[in-house]
């Protein structure tokens, strides 16, 4: 869960690319975009409670940071492509960013692995 969410909003963002001179096209992809955006807080939760059932507050912080950075980063480097590019730029650069996140998370099992 926690790979294919972040794939499933980069498709439905270049999706909207895709339909972007239709206006209901838009409007469903942002519908499905904002389905799988509110998802990802309870898949990483679910993963965070299940995975250091023994520190949750320590990593509920270490979430916290993490999207916070994110949201920053993120406002800089989209502000940046947006301002100097386009913005269609700035979709096309989300969509990079949520593959890379993707691979970079997999499934979430680099803990067990690490821990034993």
């Amino acid at each position: 869960m926690l790979r294919w969410l972040p794939l499933g909003l980069a498709a439905v963002t270049l999706a909207m690319l895709g339909v972007s001179h239709l206006l209901w096209g838009v409007g469903l992809a942002m519908i499905v975009w904002g389905g799988l955006n509110s998802a990802i807080p309870v898949a990483w939760s679910t993963w965070l409670s299940r995975e250091i059932s023994d520190e949750p507050e320590s990593g509920g912080g270490l979430m916290v940071a993490a999207i916070q950075l994110s949201i920053m980063l993120g406002g800089a480097f989209g502000g940046l492509l947006l301002d100097h590019i386009s913005i269609a730029a700035t979709l096309i650069g989300g969509a990079i960013l949520l593959v890379l996140g993707s691979l970079m998370v997999g499934n979430g099992d680099r803990i067990k692995r690490l821990a034993s």
